[in-house]
Protein backbone atom coordinates (compact mmCIF):
# COMPACT_ATOMS: atom_id res chain seq x y z
CA UNK A 1 0.00 0.00 0.00
CA UNK A 2 3.55 2.42 0.36
CA UNK A 3 3.26 2.85 -3.58
CA UNK A 4 -0.83 3.33 -3.56
CA UNK A 5 -0.29 6.07 -0.78
CA UNK A 6 2.80 8.11 -1.83
CA UNK A 7 1.49 8.04 -5.14
CA UNK A 8 -1.61 9.66 -4.01
CA UNK A 9 -0.07 12.24 -2.04
CA UNK A 10 1.69 12.88 -5.42
CA UNK A 11 -1.41 13.94 -6.95
CA UNK A 12 -3.61 15.22 -4.60
CA UNK A 13 -6.23 12.90 -4.67
CA UNK A 14 -7.91 10.84 -2.07
CA UNK A 15 -9.27 7.57 -1.12
CA UNK A 16 -11.96 5.98 1.38
CA UNK A 17 -13.08 2.87 2.14
CA UNK A 18 -16.46 0.48 2.78
CA UNK A 19 -15.57 -2.92 4.13
CA UNK A 20 -17.35 -5.74 5.46
CA UNK A 21 -15.26 -9.06 5.59
CA UNK A 22 -12.11 -7.22 5.61
CA UNK A 23 -12.70 -5.49 8.51
CA UNK A 24 -11.41 -2.16 7.90
CA UNK A 25 -8.23 -4.24 7.28
CA UNK A 26 -7.69 -2.18 3.72
CA UNK A 27 -8.22 1.34 5.84
CA UNK A 28 -5.76 -0.08 8.24
CA UNK A 29 -2.94 -0.73 5.55
CA UNK A 30 -3.49 2.83 4.51
CA UNK A 31 -3.14 4.50 7.34
CA UNK A 32 0.29 2.75 8.31
CA UNK A 33 1.81 4.45 5.51
CA UNK A 34 3.09 8.24 6.66
CA UNK A 35 1.48 10.90 5.27
CA UNK A 36 -1.84 8.87 4.67
CA UNK A 37 -3.89 11.35 6.67
CA UNK A 38 -3.86 13.54 3.71
CA UNK A 39 -5.52 11.04 1.36
CA UNK A 40 -7.99 9.18 3.71
CA UNK A 41 -10.59 10.76 5.52
CA UNK A 42 -13.03 8.02 6.66
CA UNK A 43 -13.49 4.73 6.33
CA UNK A 44 -16.46 2.37 7.46
CA UNK A 45 -16.55 -1.02 8.37
CA UNK A 46 -20.31 -1.94 7.25
CA UNK A 47 -20.71 -5.63 8.58
CA UNK A 48 -24.84 -5.37 8.25
CA UNK A 49 -27.27 -5.19 5.58
CA UNK A 50 -28.42 -2.33 8.01
CA UNK A 51 -25.43 -0.16 7.80
CA UNK A 52 -24.56 -0.61 3.71
CA UNK A 53 -28.34 0.54 3.66
CA UNK A 54 -27.65 3.26 6.44
CA UNK A 55 -24.57 4.40 4.53
CA UNK A 56 -26.17 4.97 0.84
CA UNK A 57 -26.76 1.28 0.03
CA UNK A 58 -29.47 0.57 -1.88
CA UNK A 59 -31.72 -2.27 -0.10
CA UNK A 60 -33.15 -2.90 -3.48
CA UNK A 61 -29.48 -3.62 -4.70
CA UNK A 62 -29.07 -5.58 -1.44
CA UNK A 63 -32.43 -7.62 -2.33
CA UNK A 64 -32.25 -8.23 -5.85
CA UNK A 65 -27.97 -9.66 -5.96
CA UNK A 66 -28.00 -10.19 -2.62
CA UNK A 67 -25.26 -8.90 0.05
CA UNK A 68 -22.71 -10.86 -1.38
CA UNK A 69 -22.42 -9.63 -5.39
CA UNK A 70 -20.46 -7.57 -7.32
CA UNK A 71 -23.49 -5.21 -7.59
CA UNK A 72 -23.53 -4.22 -3.70
CA UNK A 73 -19.35 -3.86 -3.84
CA UNK A 74 -19.93 -1.44 -6.56
CA UNK A 75 -22.27 0.28 -4.97
CA UNK A 76 -20.29 0.33 -1.48
CA UNK A 77 -17.06 1.94 -3.88
CA UNK A 78 -19.18 4.63 -5.54
CA UNK A 79 -21.09 5.90 -1.80
CA UNK A 80 -18.08 6.26 0.10
CA UNK A 81 -16.61 8.19 -2.57
CA UNK A 82 -19.83 10.09 -3.06
CA UNK A 83 -20.28 10.34 0.92
CA UNK A 84 -16.86 11.58 1.38
CA UNK A 85 -15.81 13.34 -1.60
CA UNK A 86 -13.05 11.55 -2.39
CA UNK A 87 -11.55 10.52 -5.82
CA UNK A 88 -11.16 6.72 -4.97
CA UNK A 89 -13.95 4.37 -3.34
CA UNK A 90 -12.93 0.86 -2.18
CA UNK A 91 -15.92 -1.65 -2.04
CA UNK A 92 -15.75 -5.05 -0.20
CA UNK A 93 -18.38 -7.66 0.43
CA UNK A 94 -17.80 -11.28 1.03
CA UNK A 95 -17.64 -14.22 2.62
CA UNK A 96 -14.06 -15.68 4.01
CA UNK A 97 -14.76 -19.39 4.26
CA UNK A 98 -17.39 -18.87 6.76
CA UNK A 99 -21.31 -19.09 6.52
CA UNK A 100 -23.29 -15.74 7.27
CA UNK A 101 -26.44 -16.98 9.65
CA UNK A 102 -27.64 -13.47 8.69
CA UNK A 103 -27.25 -13.83 4.62
CA UNK A 104 -27.44 -17.88 3.72
CA UNK A 105 -27.25 -16.99 0.41
CA UNK A 106 -24.14 -18.23 -2.31
CA UNK A 107 -20.93 -19.18 -1.43
CA UNK A 108 -19.02 -19.08 1.61
CA UNK A 109 -15.75 -18.42 0.22
CA UNK A 110 -16.45 -15.69 -2.44
CA UNK A 111 -15.41 -11.75 -1.83
CA UNK A 112 -16.61 -8.86 -4.07
CA UNK A 113 -14.05 -6.31 -4.70
CA UNK A 114 -14.68 -2.70 -6.55
CA UNK A 115 -13.01 0.36 -6.70
CA UNK A 116 -14.20 3.31 -8.22
CA UNK A 117 -12.81 6.50 -9.77
CA UNK A 118 -14.99 9.32 -9.25
CA UNK A 119 -13.46 11.04 -12.01
CA UNK A 120 -13.68 8.45 -14.73
CA UNK A 121 -17.30 7.13 -13.01
CA UNK A 122 -15.51 4.03 -13.78
CA UNK A 123 -14.87 0.62 -12.14
CA UNK A 124 -12.68 -1.74 -11.58
CA UNK A 125 -14.10 -4.93 -10.09
CA UNK A 126 -12.12 -8.52 -9.20
CA UNK A 127 -14.27 -11.81 -7.66
CA UNK A 128 -11.72 -13.29 -5.34
CA UNK A 129 -11.85 -16.87 -3.58
CA UNK A 130 -10.90 -16.89 -0.44
CA UNK A 131 -7.47 -19.09 -0.11
CA UNK A 132 -7.36 -22.37 2.43
CA UNK A 133 -5.78 -20.26 5.09
CA UNK A 134 -6.99 -18.31 8.32
CA UNK A 135 -8.89 -15.07 8.52
CA UNK A 136 -6.09 -13.19 9.08
CA UNK A 137 -4.28 -14.68 5.83
CA UNK A 138 -7.44 -13.95 4.05
CA UNK A 139 -7.60 -10.03 4.94
CA UNK A 140 -3.91 -9.81 3.76
CA UNK A 141 -4.05 -11.28 0.60
CA UNK A 142 -7.69 -9.12 -0.35
CA UNK A 143 -5.66 -6.20 0.78
CA UNK A 144 -2.66 -7.09 -1.50
CA UNK A 145 -5.22 -7.42 -4.20
CA UNK A 146 -6.87 -4.22 -3.60
CA UNK A 147 -3.19 -2.18 -3.86
CA UNK A 148 -2.58 -4.39 -6.96
CA UNK A 149 -5.65 -2.66 -8.65
CA UNK A 150 -5.01 0.58 -7.01
CA UNK A 151 -1.50 1.07 -8.52
CA UNK A 152 -2.71 -0.81 -11.95
CA UNK A 153 -5.10 2.38 -11.97
CA UNK A 154 -2.57 4.90 -11.16
CA UNK A 155 -0.12 3.60 -13.95
CA UNK A 156 -2.62 3.79 -16.41
CA UNK A 157 -3.29 7.34 -15.65
CA UNK A 158 0.48 7.84 -16.22
CA UNK A 159 0.55 6.43 -19.19
CA UNK A 160 -2.33 9.05 -20.89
Amino acid sequence: MQEVVEELIRRGETISTMESCTGGGVANAITNVPGASGIIEFSAVTYSNKFKIKMGVSKDTIDKYTVYSMEVARAMASVISEFTGSDYGVGITGQINRVDPANIVGNDNMIYVAVYDKKENTYETRTLTAIDADRKENKEYIIGVIADIMNEILQNKKTR
